[in-house]
């Protein structure tokens, strides 16, 4: 059997299992009693729902029909990638993470309008629009590789245009950090009414990511760049 039957095989299998969880829920009439839960839920919550069922149907989606790495991969520790695998592997990340940027996006637009916003200081309304400006500015950023190639490059592939978008890419994740730190810190100040707290909480927040999304690769590289120099 060769790959093209083994991925359409696997899709195919994923789909019917799909469908099969489909047809359950309309049997039992789950989405009716969902549904009918719904209707009694307060605006905000409905669009929290019906933004998170998105989402996770796109992601689930994505993941579900994407093609496994051929055997011959499977049992290589590191191999060099090519000048298309590169900018498909760039492309995916842009898209993993653009979903979620959105609807945290989304969210805090939604708390804007909500009765509850009024109860924030001047200051703190403020620091929302902030954090909203922020994760705009990164939304901007994510989506800049995709304008540039269909403008510039359109119909080529180059080292370029990985390296600007891959550029795009981190400096992205920098905004939509300090927003969600923003938006932590007010959420803490809120509930627990604790300003001080709260900047703990934001600043932890701020350290994690750091941590996590620069500071654990760059050791990384780092690490694997000195072991590579100091290979036969």
């Amino acid at each position: 059997m060769n790959l093209t039957s083994s991925y359409f095989l696997g899709f195919m299998r994923s789909l019917a299992g799909f469908r099969m969880r489909q047809h359950f829920v309309t049997l039992t009439g789950l989405d009716i009693k969902f549904r009918r839960v719904l209707l009694f839920a307060p605006g905000w919550l409905r669009d929290l729902i019906k933004t998170l069922r998105s989402f996770f149907s796109r992601n689930c989606e994505r993941i579900r029909r994407k093609p496994r790495m051929p055997s011959e991969y499977q049992h290589v520790p590191a191999r060099p990638a090519s000048l298309e695998e590169e900018t498909r592997t760039v492309i995916e990340e842009a898209r993993m993470v653009l979903p979620g940027i959105q609807a945290f996006f989304g969210f805090q637009l939604i708390a804007i309008f909500n009765n509850r916003f009024q109860d924030l200081t001047h200051t703190e309304q403020m620091l929302h629009l902030l954090a909203l400006i922020l994760l705009a500015v990164a939304i901007a950023l994510i989506m800049a590789p995709a304008a540039y190639h269909r403008i510039a490059e359109r119909g080529m592939v180059s080292r370029h245009f990985v390296e600007l978008a891959s550029r795009f890419l981190e400096c992205a994740m920098l905004p939509f950090m300090l927003s969600v730190a923003i938006d932590i810190f007010l959420l803490t100040r809120f509930v627990l009414n604790n300003s001080a707290l709260g900047v703990v909480v934001g600043l932890g927040t701020v350290l994690m990511f750091f941590g996590l999304w620069y500071l654990f690769p760059w050791t990384q590289k780092k690490r694997a760049r000195r072991r590579h120099s100091s290979s036969p």
